[in-house]
C-alpha cells in the first residue's frame, strides 16, 4: 500500500525535528524538543476557527504527554 504523500505542515514538523535532533546530537546543555497539534480545514465541515484551535492544541498536549512517558 502507498503511503499518502505528507502535507507541507508535516513535512515542515518533519524538517524542524531533524533540525533539533541534529541540534541535541552536538551535546549542547540543553536539550531542546518540539511538540506541534495540526488541525486540518474541511471547507464542508461546520468547525469554526476556535473549534480547530482547541483541536491543534489538544494534539499538541497529546504529544507533549506521550514525549513524558517514553
Amino acid at each position: 500500500m502507498l503511503e499518502a504523500p505528507m502535507s507541507s505542515a508535516e513535512a515542515l514538523i518533519t524538517r524542524l525535528r531533524e533540525k533539533l535532533e541534529a541540534r541535541n546530537a552536538k551535546g549542547c546543555r540543553y536539550r531542546l524538543s518540539i511538540s506541534v497539534g495540526i488541525a486540518h480545514y474541511d471547507p464542508e465541515s461546520n468547525y469554526t476557527i476556535d473549534k480547530m484551535l482547541v483541536e491543534a492544541d489538544k494534539l499538541m498536549y497529546e504529544q507533549k504527554r506521550d514525549k513524558r512517558n517514553l
